[in-house]
């Protein structure tokens, strides 16, 4: 199954956030001796980072002119402006990379189910 849309990539930029928002839980049910929570959410927070591992192995797979396109739109949330003003490339250069990202994510994630 090839992927149509980048929506299964944003949701790696919205990662990062989340693992700051469970390291602020952590931080409070331990202070509050509760670890039950705090192991919840160090589990939690397991998930999360196993799947940005499994993105940078993915950008990884990547060819090198791609590799920075990808960390720069779906780790660190740039726009395909910056983007492209930083990589030196063009808008359509940005969008056709962009698709074989997208198609390339696709059958990665199938592959890795197997």
């Amino acid at each position: 199954m090839v992927i149509k849309s980048d929506k299964s990539l944003y949701d790696i930029l919205l990662l990062k956030s989340e693992i700051k928002t469970l390291n602020k839980k952590i931080e409070q049910e331990e202070k509050n001796d509760n670890c039950i929570l705090a192991n919840y959410y160090k589990a939690k927070k397991a998930e999360s980072e196993k799947k940005i591992i499994a993105f940078e192995e993915f950008v990884f797979t990547l060819p090198i002119e791609m590799r920075e396109i990808a960390r720069m739109r779906y780790m660190e949330g740039y726009s395909w402006a910056k983007i492209c003003i930083q990589s030196h490339i063009s808008q359509a250069t940005s969008t056709r990379w962009n698709k074989k990202i997208i198609e390339r994510w696709g059958a990665w994630q199938d592959q890795e189910k197997k």
